[in-house]
């Protein structure tokens, strides 16, 4: 009869493709180009802004850049696509030095057009204004970044309380003081800090009877406000 492995030897030959390299269960592994491209240089920006804590008097020179990855069959990947003060709503300027970053990207012999895919690492101004420059790539962002900034990210949004009687003025709360007419005024207490914990901001606890409403938030004309 023909030896067994023993189980722990099973176990371990189970984990080899887990674990093995592709170079070593004997797979070429291709060789894959990066470089990093510069499109303008920020000279004497304080440290603080990127070092928390950092002496207030030093500075720092960075760099606005993007990255060029090339892949053994010459494919050509940009990995964000920098600023372009002529993008829709662009509020940044160009400065002394600027240099588009097809342009920039060209210093290494490829056109805009060659970009066949861009990787977003985010979807910060000076990472994405460029998108336009180079017409025939893919796009590659997380689905979590495109969902924030195409919802989340243009609306304040949170929890705010409409208490109606059981906070009828912005006094109850700040004395606090249960409404008058309650038949339980430990249990109405217990809410508000209920609604305290819940609320997103203190102030967005609305009161159900008080004119101060209109004068706290946004008029939208006689008697209404908004609330935000």
């Amino acid at each position: 009869m023909a030896p067994r492995p023993s189980p722990l030897l099973f176990s371990l030959l189970l984990l080899l493709p887990l674990f093995s390299s592709p170079a070593a269960i004997g797979q070429s592994v291709p060789e894959y180009e990066v470089y990093a491209i510069e499109y303008i240089s920020l000279p004497g920006l304080a440290l603080s802004r990127f070092l928390p804590g950092a002496d207030s008097s030093l500075t720092v020179d960075v760099s606005l850049m993007v990255w060029l990855i090339r892949d053994p069959d010459g494919r050509a990947v940009l990995v964000d696509t920098g600023y372009k003060p002529d993008a829709p709503n662009a509020t940044n300027p160009a400065v002394e030095g600027y240099l588009r970053p097809d342009k920039a990207v060209a210093k290494l012999g490829i056109s805009p057009e060659e970009i066949s895919d861009i990787v977003l690492t985010h979807l910060q101004w000076d990472h994405v204004d460029g998108l336009s420059l180079f017409p025939n790539a893919t796009i590659w962002v997380q689905r979590e970044e495109l969902e924030y900034y195409a919802a989340r990210a243009w609306q304040e949004g949170g929890t705010v309380i409409l208490t109606s009687d059981a906070v009828p003025l912005f006094a109850n709360l700040e004395s606090g003081v249960a409404n008058a007419t309650t038949f339980d005024a430990e249990s109405d207490l217990a809410a508000y800090d209920r609604m305290r914990e819940l609320a997103s901001k203190p102030e967005w606890i609305i009161p159900g009877h008080d004119r101060a409403v209109f004068e706290r938030f946004s008029s939208l004309g006689e008697g209404v406000a908004r609330i935000r």
